[in-house]
């Protein structure tokens, strides 16, 4: 084997699995997009005022096209109570075997975290704030299923 032949068996080995479980994963964009019913459980601790800018969907689509702030476009947005539209939000990604969501209107973020088990995503939403407590926040997080739906018009 010739020093050339050595490098490239080298290299094509460091990238197997990169090409490899990016092919053979179930997260995939392509099997993730469309559209899925959000079940949503209680917030532990409670939203207290904020109830209203962390009030997700119940019912959501992935999209393929891109966001501007990376990732992939998410609809719809989180009715706020005072209008304030974030550019870029709310975006969708998959890292790894995750899938994220993320709103914001620039100032209360809520993002929710998915895994696949048998054939529905499960996992939990987080509602974060600019406005950070003293000591290590305590986000509100509540439970996630999302089961996938047929897509209206």
């Amino acid at each position: 084997m010739t020093h050339r032949s050595v490098v490239s068996v080298v290299v094509l080995s460091a990238l197997w699995p990169l090409t490899d479980g990016a092919q053979s994963t179930w997260f995939g964009h392509r099997r993730v997009f469309g559209c899925y019913a959000l079940e949503i459980g209680e917030w532990n601790p409670p939203l207290q005022g904020d109830r209203g800018f962390h009030n997700l969907p119940h019912a959501v689509r992935l999209d393929t096209a891109l966001a501007s702030r990376g990732g992939r476009v998410l609809a719809p947005d989180i009715s706020y109570p005072f209008p304030h539209h974030f550019p870029g939000v709310p975006y969708w990604t998959i890292r790894g075997d995750t899938i994220s969501m993320v709103w914001s209107n620039g100032f209360t973020p809520t993002i929710v975290w998915l895994t696949k088990v048998n054939d529905k995503l499960e996992g939990y939403a987080q509602a974060q704030s600019d406005a950070i407590p003293p000591g290590k926040p305590n986000w509100p997080r509540a439970s996630v299923v999302a089961r996938r739906t047929k897509c209206k018009s």
